[in-house]
């Protein structure tokens, strides 16, 4: 009753005398276009300069993890309605697992997630709520398993595993099919999202929820979207995702829902259903559907990302912009260069410097909106808006960042963790041929017909049942079990045979990347 009485009073009180707006709010569900556009952004063409590359990481840690999960805000990251709490996703919430795969003859990995701090169950001991479970995916930098072990070596959150060689080299121990790795004591309640400072994440403090938000709304903007990316968006692109026949139980589950009607408040505005296809027997056509639910429906990479020198000028020259100044040039003068004999001062001028940085973002965030405004009529007119330049800047200054070069051209293949990527041309890694440890990968190279070919054997097989010279042997991503081992072979050798070549052939050069024997 009461709940009734106070949406009548804001309805047939405040709403007229106020002149409130009550026509609902258009909500963009974040798909898979939306997070691959803005995962990739983050690694390929991002020149934001980040206090701490760690903020980077864990930008896409987080959009993983949501996008895998469907997890609100709060049992993430610490929230605003809990400040100073420190309460969020603690290492001891995550497990981390592995399989042996036999038919693949590699590791599978799977990262179990069992937040304490949930909406509707925070405090409660004696709920029991589903744990979610994120396996691997073909795309490393959507690889939630892979963020967690990046961060988890990191931290030297592994009990007694230090580096990434000694994790991948881990399999289930004889007698058991899968196996659980623990965590070191001292991280079980350490916030695995944590501040970043310009020396690197906090020891202890959690990621805040208004630190998240102001990271993506940033990102999203950087990435040329209309719409501020929201993490409730995000679990609204999760809800949609799930298959609109399921039970309302299982849908429940999936969103930590306590009434199953709450469900129905995510699903998007647009019809499921194609219906002039239906009709006219045709093969639907849903790919204008996920455009049109999208951010990306509202992305326009010519949007500006900086203020043009008329609207710098402005802002600059405003009369409380340069009071500020001044300010703060007295208050520099005071300090004299010890700021740390003159505390009230410096925080004083911090306090300057964030309110004029404040200032500086209202009027570039009106200075965009502006922007999407006229744009419509620019584009009818015939304006293509050709005097940016597109150049990347990573493009220009990959050279001077090889880590962030190698995540660049790295990140998005298509490959799982336990296998690795290899092309040998006369002994130079190359790139982009499976190589699995468990076996041997033989790459053939005819030069004079500039082809290749190749064949999966045993580690040893080879080895020992030809005449093969040492050529090289050298060490990949410091792997102490793998080096390059190279032969030649005569045209009616087992290479040839195996491979059903021709006699007439001529000299093959064999690249063997195989384990030590």
């Amino acid at each position: 009753m009461v709940k009734n009485d106070l949406y009548n009073n804001i309805r047939n009180e405040l709403t007229p005398k106020y002149g409130l707006v009550t026509k609902h709010r258009d909500k963009f569900p974040v798909t898979r276009k939306d997070l691959d556009i803005l995962l990739r952004h983050l690694f390929e063409d991002d020149d934001h300069d980040y206090v701490h590359e760690r903020a980077r990481f864990q930008d896409a840690f987080s959009l993983s993890l949501f996008s895998g999960s469907g997890a609100r805000a709060g049992a993430i990251v610490e929230s605003s309605s809990y400040r100073g709490t420190n309460e969020c996703l603690y290492y001891k919430h995550l497990s981390f697992n592995l399989q042996w795969d036999t038919k693949c003859m590699e590791v599978k990995y799977w990262v179990t997630i069992d937040p304490e701090f949930l909406k509707g169950h925070r405090y409660d001991d004696e709920a029991v709520i589903p744990r979610n479970w994120i396996p691997e995916q073909d795309i490393l930098g959507r690889n939630f398993v892979f963020y967690v072990m990046v961060a988890g070596i990191a931290d030297k959150a592994f009990r007694g595993i230090r580096t990434a060689n000694e994790l991948l080299d881990k399999r289930p121990p004889k007698g058991r099919e899968s196996w659980t790795l623990e965590w070191e004591a001292h991280v079980q309640n350490l916030p695995v999202l944590r501040m970043v400072t310009a020396d690197g994440p906090h020891p202890d403090r959690a990621l805040t929820f208004s630190s998240i938000r102001h990271h993506f709304t940033s990102l999203a903007q950087r990435a040329c979207f209309r719409n501020r990316l929201r993490i409730h968006r995000i679990r609204g692109g999760v809800a949609n995702a799930i298959d609109a026949n399921a039970s309302q139980a299982a849908r429940s589950q999936a969103l930590d829902h306590q009434n199953p009607d709450t469900f129905l408040k995510y699903q998007s505005k647009f019809k499921r259903v194609d219906v002039q296809a239906s009709f006219w027997n045709l093969k639907p056509d849903y790919e204008c559907l996920e455009m049109e639910e999208s951010m990306a429906h509202h992305r326009d990479t010519n949007v500006p990302q900086r203020l043009d020198a008329a609207a710098t000028a402005q802002v600059e020259n405003d009369a409380e912009m340069k009071e500020i100044y001044c300010r703060i040039d007295d208050i520099t003068q005071q300090i004299g260069g010890k700021p740390d004999e003159h505390e009230n001062l410096a925080l004083e001028r911090e306090k300057l410097y964030t309110k004029a940085a404040k200032k500086r973002r209202a009027k570039k965030a009106e200075f965009i909106d502006n922007w999407w405004r006229s744009s419509y009529d620019e584009y009818i007119a015939g304006n293509e808006f050709g005097e940016q330049d597109p150049t990347c800047l990573f493009d220009i200054c990959r050279k001077y960042m090889p880590e962030r070069a190698r995540l660049r051209d790295n990140l998005f293949a298509k490959v799982s963790i336990g296998k690795w990527h290899i092309i040998l041309v006369n002994g130079q890694l190359m790139g982009d041929v499976q190589y699995a440890p468990e076996k041997c990968l033989v790459l053939i190279y005819q030069a004079d017909r500039n082809t290749f070919y190749s064949v999966e054997e045993s580690p040893g097989m080879l080895h020992h049942t030809s005449s093969s010279i040492q050529m090289a042997r050298g060490r990949i991503d410091q792997r102490s079990d793998l080096f390059l081992n190279g032969a030649t072979y005569a045209p009616n050798g087992l290479i040839q045979r195996m491979l059903g070549l021709s006699t007439a052939d001529s000299i093959w050069t064999v690249y063997n990347l195989g384990v030590d024997y």
